[in-house]
């Protein structure tokens, strides 16, 4: 019995993880379309590298217009950016209805994809790249931009 409120627990931790990602954030407006609001998480940029590759890894949010047919309101997404060569991979979809319950996430391919001029994918990967040319990480008692290749 107290082996099955352990996992209880751990259950309800683990399903209400993303919601905490949206709400205890620093969101930071980028656009807005007919569609939603768009927003990325300034608290959750980090530098790291995948297959060998430099990366910004963020957590996007969108506020839709309209309540969608399956309940969603709300949606926030991981999203790497492949700093040099115009790339990024989008990771599981988490979304919310608009009381903030957490709807049934859809998972990604997770695969790289280009970055098409002239949308909003776009827009977005601007922002965020200028948002960390702006923002300074210390390490070694000096400050750096986190996107200087000095930062790995």
């Amino acid at each position: 019995m107290k082996k099955l409120m352990v996992l209880a627990i751990l259950c309800i931790f683990c399903m209400t993880l993303p919601l905490s990602i949206a709400s205890a954030a620093s969101w930071r407006f980028i656009a807005v379309t007919p569609f939603a609001a768009y927003y990325f998480d300034t608290d959750s940029i980090q530098t790291i590298k995948v297959d060998g590759d430099r990366c910004i890894q963020v957590w996007l949010r969108g506020d839709l217009q309209r309540v969608q047919a399956d309940g969603t309101k709300v949606f926030v997404q991981q999203v790497l950016y492949k700093k040099d060569q115009s790339l990024c991979m989008y990771k599981t979809l988490y979304r919310f209805d608009q009381y903030g319950n957490n709807l049934k996430p859809l998972p990604s391919q997770e695969t790289w994809e280009n970055i098409i001029p002239g949308t909003l994918g776009e827009e977005i990967y601007k922002q965020v790249k200028a948002y960390c040319k702006t923002i300074y990480k210390v390490k070694s008692g000096r400050a750096r931009s986190l996107l200087s290749p000095a930062a790995f």
